[in-house]
């Protein structure tokens, strides 16, 4: 009996134990938020507007997981492995380079798709994902940086870059509903306003952890090359297995439009 409560006491102290709770506590929490702020979009952009703000997300989020070809994943593995600690600082600024690159290509294609999307889909939305196309680096950004702060052990704040988008998100649609119905600053609550919240605040909290992360680019080219020979071994894997999933996740509601 004793063993078993000095075990208890053991692994109740141990900071994996702290760090699984953590994330677990915080995916409670974000589950609570989302549907906060899911029923805050449907009664303020009703049917139709919650339909589309979807449609868009399903959109970005398919693009960016496509064009992300296994370098999250491979990068995150990369720092978990203990004889690359030392370059733990030119991986995280190797890694930024080519998601900054990968940010510009998904800019290009989804400027090129939206001239496809009214004739295809018929859904008006051409003219706001054009609109959004600059500022989607929030999207390739938070599947690499969710993979480096994993592999780097750092569970506390991967947990507060999972809650932090929701929360402010939550926090700048209130104020939003408030100057509509107090100041007069703003007539309605649209989709595109949706957006701007969400693109402002996001990418607020992205570029603030890159900031924090302190991330070196003085050996740059030796980082990158090293990011895409463990890619070729072990990211490229994991990226043909996130296809299916994305296909069946986010295609067909795109698809369906």
């Amino acid at each position: 009996m004793i063993d078993i409560r000095r075990q208890f006491l053991n692994l109740s102290r141990s900071k994996t134990t702290w760090q699984a709770g953590t994330l677990y506590l915080s995916t409670l929490i974000g589950v609570a938020i989302g549907f906060g702020a899911s029923v805050a979009n449907t009664r303020l952009l009703g049917e139709e507007g919650y339909g589309q703000m979807t449609w868009m997300m399903n959109l970005f989020l398919l693009t960016a997981t496509l064009m992300s070809f296994g370098i999250p994943h491979t990068c995150g593995n990369l720092l978990a492995q203990p004889e690359n600690q030392d370059k733990r600082s030119e991986i995280l600024g190797g890694a930024i380079l080519i998601t900054l690159v990968f940010s510009a290509l998904i800019a290009l294609g989804l400027l090129a798709f939206s001239f496809l999307i009214e004739p295809l889909f018929g859904n008006g939305l051409s003219g706001l994902v054009r609109w959004c196309t600059p500022f989607l680096f929030a999207f390739p950004f938070q599947l690499l940086l969710v993979e480096v702060l994993k592999g780097d052990n750092r569970i506390f704040r991967l947990s507060v870059l999972q809650l932090s988008p929701r929360t402010l998100y939550l926090l700048g649609t209130f104020l939003v509903v408030f100057l509509i119905h107090y100041s007069g600053l703003l007539d309605r609550f649209s989709v595109g306003t949706s957006w701007v919240i969400r693109l402002i605040t996001w990418n607020a909290v992205i570029v603030m952890e890159i900031i924090v992360l302190r991330p070196v680019f003085r050996h740059w080219r030796g980082s990158i090359a090293l990011i895409w020979r463990q890619n070729k071994k072990y990211g490229v894997h994991v990226y043909t297995g996130m296809i299916a999933n994305v296909a069946t996740a986010q295609l067909a509601p795109i698809m369906v439009g």
